[in-house]
């Protein structure tokens, strides 16, 4: 395995503990007999070959070739199995590569296997020579009743645990299969390939600490004393490891620095870097939100908690409250910060402002990004960013195929002046400041899905199907009429039947279009008038406030050629989210001629306790290292990549957000515990970051 100088790091925590064994599988069923395991004819086989198949107490374990990209091994029903009383499939699989092999588990619960809307599927990237137990959810809803993500994990031992997207009938499973996802030839070894039922008991599923109760962790804490001595040898580590001495580059070329300002320059060996106020060259190696104000909510969900403290008391300042779409306000517990006080003292909020930064700094981070603490940023020697966001802005577009989200209409006449009041309030006593490195605008509106047609356009048929008040709606049907200049021709091109113009001012009245060509010309010409006048109303608010910092996009994971043609005209850097391997993306970045930042990414695994690992499934906490030391070697790669943020800077609590997301995704737990990995991770990152990078 790789960082096998992740070892040394565990002096952070003291001692492994031993690992409780809690499995929570209630019922198991073999996937093939041994009477079918015998017989090669019974299998799928696409560019595959078995070559051998061997039992071990009944259970077969099948040594397959797979030759190429999408080959695949399997079984299919001839009359659909019934898997209704299970929600997991689960397997072993080894490699016996000595390099890394991309693979895919799926299964089928429709006869048109071509269907995606009916199937669950997840994708893995097993290291060399590792083998590795792999668990397919089947049941996305299974959690639901919970207010959760994730349950937790069926094996308390570590396995990876992948996540089907979509609703099914488990009663009518017709295939499952495992295929190469790479155009190369491997072998693998699979066995216990079998359905389970995983159904933890959650009364008392989580204790005093905000921990997963029944299972045991290297670091997992049972008392304060516990964390205080977590603490004690955690600064020994910090004061013998300070991070980095300088955390800038050489000095950037004369012609991209703009005295007191940031901006970004493009070398001679066409790599992009952001150019600081006092013209040195920055790669930003960022963590995002630093801070403890994420809690749970437990009104309803009592039942899961072991030990919640009284409201009144010592504890009344952990709890609060958080607005939920359709719930209203919603009474939360901050575990987080219940541990933060009891670890650090009365004076716990500055000791958490104060040991955070010298973590960070340690760690080899030289950003903070969004969603930092104010006190932290407020304090910080290292260059950090903020968010800017127009939720708040009245007039707006409701986007109807994209999660319903709603837009701001940049075609209203008071939207830019609305803007720079908001960014003036919002970046006061930060703009100027030589740490103040940007802001992004807006986060993850999803402006368009360019792979699906009925969300690229969805700007202007939100627009279409808007009041007839609404400014966007005015714009788009001026544009109409100026090419059309008859609805009897504009039917004609369209392929409609509307009666009259002023049909056109009604609302929804294009609830679910079929486009035809012209259609969609005219569509997207007027989502290139749209996010024209969204950016270009966005810079024009920041030089109007004279700001100082860069204009990093808008946290941006989908978008079409439209949005992102007039986001390279208005942009400093262009924002893109990525939660994958770093072998499936595209590091180019095709369409995108602005420097790039990756706004945020993780790994996580469900070995110490979470339950849920997040977009991007590993198998423990040594490969969510590997995975991101993996990661932003590509990143540094990447001419137009001039940083990435990792999400986040303290796991999720295990019972859920807000929004229900309880995913590893932390350099620390909910009981402020430092994965020893990790750290170890991003200090070889932060250590290397410009050699790694050149220049």
């Amino acid at each position: 395995m790789r960082l096998q100088w992740l070892a040394s790091c565990f002096v952070l925590l003291g001692v492994l503990a031993p690992r409780a064994h809690s499995d929570s599988i209630v019922d198991q069923r073999q996937l093939v007999d041994a009477v079918t395991a015998m017989n090669p004819n019974a299998f799928l086989y696409d560019r595959s070959f078995l070559e051998n198949v061997t039992l071990t107490n009944g259970d077969p374990t099948f040594k397959v070739l797979f030759n190429g990209m999408w080959s695949v091994f399997g079984l299919r029903a001839s009359v659909p199995w019934n898997w209704s009383q299970y929600n997991g499939l689960s397997l072993i699989v080894e490699n016996m590569q000595n390099r890394p092999v991309s693979i895919g588990i799926r299964a089928d619960f429709t006869p048109d296997i071509r269907d995606p809307s009916l199937r669950q599927a997840g994708k893995y990237i097993i290291p060399p020579y590792a083998v590795r137990r792999i668990v397919l959810e089947l049941d996305p809803a299974h959690p639901d009743p919970h207010d959760v993500r994730a349950l937790p994990a069926p094996y308390s031992a570590p396995h990876v645990r992948l996540f089907g997207a979509n609703v099914v009938d488990r009663s009518k499973a017709y295939q499952w299969l495992v295929s190469l996802n790479e155009n190369t030839s491997s072998r693998l070894l699979l066995r216990e390939i079998r359905l389970i039922r995983n159904e933890p008991v959650m009364a008392g599923s989580v204790d005093d600490f905000g921990q997963t109760t029944g299972r045991t962790w290297p670091g997992k804490v049972a008392s304060v004393a516990d964390m205080q001595g977590q603490l004690t040898q955690e600064n020994l580590d910090l004061d013998a490891n300070p991070g980095p001495t300088d955390i800038y580059g050489p000095p950037a070329p004369p012609s991209s620095i703009r005295p007191g300002k940031w901006s970004v320059a493009r070398l001679g060996s066409g790599k992009w870097y952001l150019v600081t106020p006092a013209g040195k060259l920055f790669w930003t190696f960022g963590i995002t939100t630093a801070t403890y104000d994420v809690g749970t909510p437990q009104v309803g969900r009592e039942y899961l908690f072991q030990d919640l403290p009284p409201q009144s008391g010592p504890a009344a300042a952990h709890y609060g409250s958080v607005f939920i779409p359709g719930q209203g306000y919603v009474d939360t517990f901050n575990y987080y910060s219940y541990n933060l006080e009891r670890k650090y003292g009365p004076t716990w909020q500055s000791s958490f402002l104060s040991h955070t930064l010298k973590r960070v700094k340690s760690w080899g981070f030289n950003t903070l990004s969004d969603w930092a603490h104010r006190d932290l940023r407020a304090m910080s020697d290292i260059p950090y960013l903020m968010g800017v966001n127009t939720n708040d802005y009245p007039r707006r577009l409701i986007a109807p195929y994209r999660d319903g989200r709603l837009l701001p209409d940049a075609f209203a006449s008071d939207f830019k002046t609305w803007l720079t009041t908001k960014i003036s309030t919002t970046i006061a006593g930060h703009n100027g400041r030589p740490q103040f490195l940007g802001v992004y605008v807006d986060g993850e509106l999803k402006w368009a899905n360019p792979f699906d047609e009925s969300t690229r356009y969805q700007v202007a048929v939100a627009a279409l199907n808007a009041s007839s008040s609404q400014a966007a709606k005015t714009v788009l049907i001026q544009k109409l009429k100026s090419r059309y200049r008859t609805v009897s021709r504009l039917n004609a091109s369209w392929g409609t039947n509307f009666g009259s113009w002023t049909t056109l001012n009604n609302t929804n009245v294009l609830p679910n279009p079929s486009m035809g060509a012209t259609m969609k010309r005219d569509f997207a010409e007027f989502a290139t008038a749209f996010a024209a006048a969204y950016y270009s109303k966005v810079r024009a608010a920041l030089q109007a406030v004279n700001f100082t910092g860069l204009y990093l996009g808008g946290r941006d994971s989908f978008a079409s050629p439209e949005f992102i043609a007039q986001a390279n005209r208005y942009v400093d850097v262009f924002s893109v989210g990525y939660y994958t391997q770093p072998e499936f993306i595209d590091w180019t970045f095709p369409g995108i001629t602005r420097p790039v930042l990756i706004y945020e990414f993780s790994f996580g695994a469900v070995d110490r306790g979470c339950w849920h690992p997040g977009p991007a499934q590993v198998y423990d906490q040594a490969e969510r290292a590997a995975r991101m030391v993996d990661y932003y070697r590509a990143a540094l790669a990447a001419p137009k990549v001039v940083g990435a943020h990792w999400f986040q800077y303290a796991d999720q609590p295990v019972s859920g957000r807000f929004d229900g997301e309880n995913f590893n995704a932390g350099f620390v737990s909910q009981a402020d515990t430092p994965f020893p990995e990790m750290v170890a991770g991003a200090r070889l990152v932060g250590n290397n970051l410009y050699d790694w990078r050149g220049f």
